[in-house]
């Protein structure tokens, strides 16, 4: 009987895996030498130029990734990296050693660069106003005295046509037509006011239980809450006539309380307004009140 031929074909077992191994370059980290598997002893080719100049570069710089146009570079060279373009890897590192130099970023007009780029004009929208804050003495100023009922000035029309001159016969209203002029425009007021002095006609009219209504009548206003709010502590206050100066009155700033010693108590000569629209009225009310004089 004939014994089968055997698998590893006379060959050792360690020689049978070593022939089904990759039989390509080997490289020896630990030694730092190659060999060719096929011919043992066999050193590899040196490497080209280029990558012994890449090395070289390696060794000799840092790639420093930017963050930001004021970090400031050290003295050592440093090649800077652009954050967006090393992203999307369409920047290099530049492979001469020293650092390199940043283009100035330019503005819209060419020619402008950031050292001598001129601060941007401001949009020509409406700016915004500062609210003007009376001191304590100014408070207590005779202009803005209470007038009795008896004493009422009677404030000649203009060619403005503003909405205090044609409810100047009742000082709460005139009051109540500057809280709500308040972050809005007159032509929203204007709409507004027929319905409202219709269920509000006076300061006796107001009610905490019908603050509601109030607040669907200057729905269309915006910030109808607070302005409810303050029409009624206001009716309050001035119902109970225990104060002497308009600036006592909640709600009350130095446009509304202008307004009252213009359109209430007839004192255009003791007030400086700074609202553009009872500036028209103050001037033109003044040169025709000086013309009669």
């Amino acid at each position: 009987m004939t014994r089968p031929a055997s698998i590893l074909n006379g060959l050792s077992p360690a020689e049978f895996i070593a022939s089904f191994a990759y039989k390509g370059r080997r490289v020896d980290d630990r030694i730092g030498k190659g060999e060719d598997l096929l011919s043992p002893g066999t050193p590899p080719p040196p490497p080209s130029l280029r990558n012994r100049k890449r090395k070289m570069t390696a060794a000799s710089t840092t790639t420093v990734r930017r963050v930001t146009r004021f970090f400031p570079c050290p003295a050592e060279r440093f090649v800077v990296v652009d954050v967006k373009k090393d992203i999307t890897g369409k920047a290099k590192a530049s492979s001469s050693g020293a650092a390199t130099r940043k283009r100035p970023r330019t503005t819209g007009n060419k020619g402008r660069t950031d050292a001598n780029r001129q601060p941007q004009k401001r949009s020509k929208g409406r700016r915004k106003r500062r609210s003007i804050q009376l001191s304590a003495e100014e408070k207590y100023s005779d202009a803005y005295r209470r007038v009795s009922d008896h004493d009422m000035w009677d404030a000649p029309r203009s060619s403005h046509n503003l909405l205090q001159e044609r409810h100047c016969f009742d000082p709460w209203r005139v009051l109540v037509i500057c809280i709500l002029l308040n972050v809005t425009t007159g032509d929203q007021v204007q709409k507004v006011l027929p319905g409202f002095f219709l269920q509000f006609p006076d300061a006796k009219s107001v009610n905490k239980k019908l603050k509601e209504q109030m607040v669907d009548k200057l729905r269309s206003l915006g910030l109808q809450w607070k302005r409810a709010q303050l029409i009624i502590d206001l009716s309050e206050r001035y119902l109970k006539g225990d104060w002497t100066h308009v600036t006592q009155l909640p709600g009350i700033g130095k446009y509304a309380a202008d307004a009252y010693a213009i359109f209430a108590a007839g004192k255009l000569e003791q007030v400086k307004p700074q609202d553009h629209k009872l500036v028209e009225y103050w001037k033109e009310v003044g040169e025709m009140l000086c013309r009669k004089s």
